[in-house]
């Protein structure tokens, strides 16, 4: 009974679970950060048509945190000033690179 409400709750804030690779059962947010509370700011609770767009844009396999480059603060700084949250994990690494 928890868990199932645990999970609800995950779910329902846009948190993506990995199931495979070396973070199998984890949960990611694109906006939620190690050491970037601020971000975490702009999470909002998508209603159900936006998270059933954000499962379709979902990659085949879960991404590779261990492949992909630290956050700097420039990069934090760019996403705050950033008027909406990005849809995607792609979409965020997107613009954290350009």
């Amino acid at each position: 009974q928890k868990y199932s409400s645990f999970y609800r709750q995950v779910y329902g804030w846009g948190f993506h679970r990995i199931l495979s690779g070396p973070d199998y059962n984890s949960f990611y947010h694109e906006l939620f950060l190690r050491d970037s509370p601020d971000l975490s700011l702009k999470m909002k609770r998508p209603s159900r048509t936006e998270l059933a767009e954000r499962r379709q844009a979902l990659p085949d396999s879960p991404p590779n945190f261990y492949l992909m480059p630290p956050v700097s603060e420039s990069d934090i700084d760019a996403l705050e000033d950033s008027s909406s949250p990005p849809v995607s994990l792609d979409d965020y690494w997107d613009k954290l690179t350009r």
